[in-house]
């Protein structure tokens, strides 16, 4: 999914919407957020170059460099694992901190 979005961020340089720096960032940005990327641009082959550009520069302005990094080590995680309601739990609480700029990694033991 994010590598459509990094191609449309060529596409932009080719058109002059972006210089070559920005661009420069918001490729860092689309790979350091790979999973809240994918949440927010779930719809990219739709939306016209401007839309993804206007989205793209909210999504790093909301975004902050110094985001937490978050280890969650727990017996569930939805749909991995899913026997109560913990797994519910862990994901969604997983999506909420990656929303707001963290990066979140849960553990599962084998």
């Amino acid at each position: 999914m994010f590598w459509e979005i990094l191609l449309r961020i060529d596409s932009m340089v080719l058109m002059g919407m972006v210089t070559t720096a920005e661009a420069s960032n918001l490729r860092r940005l689309v790979m350091d957020h790979k999973v809240s990327v994918a949440e927010v641009f779930n719809d990219t082959l739709q939306k016209s170059d401007a839309e993804i550009l206007a989205e793209l520069r909210h999504f790093s302005e909301r975004n902050p460099r110094n985001g937490f990094h978050i280890v969650h080590v727990c017996t569930e995680m939805a749909p991995l694992v899913s026997v109560g309601s913990l797994a519910s739990y862990v994901t969604g609480l997983s999506c909420a901190l990656q929303r707001k700029g963290h990066l979140v990694e849960v553990i599962l033991p084998k």
